[in-house]
């Protein structure tokens, strides 16, 4: 478990908040913060569902979203 959480995946919004706290202190956080500027008109795409946050933060800043999931198992849902 991390952070409390059973799904040890970050989220897009926690990496850019990650991003800029260390930019304060690291160069190439710094530089890499800069270019997300650079990323709009990008192409993103992805073979999970992305939950509404992380596309959120993808189309904010400018990226084009697609996803072809692949399922672990054939059933859609699965038994807990």
């Amino acid at each position: 478990m991390h952070l409390g959480s059973r799904n040890p995946r970050l989220h897009t919004d926690e990496v850019l908040i990650a991003l800029s706290t260390s930019a304060s202190q690291d160069e190439d956080a710094r530089r890499a913060l800069d270019q997300l500027k650079n990323l709009r008109g990008a192409d993103v795409h992805t073979t999970t569902i992305l939950g509404s946050v992380d596309e959120g933060v993808f189309r904010n800043l400018g990226m084009l979203v697609t996803s072809d999931p692949k399922f672990q198992k054939k059933s859609l849902y699965q038994k807990r």
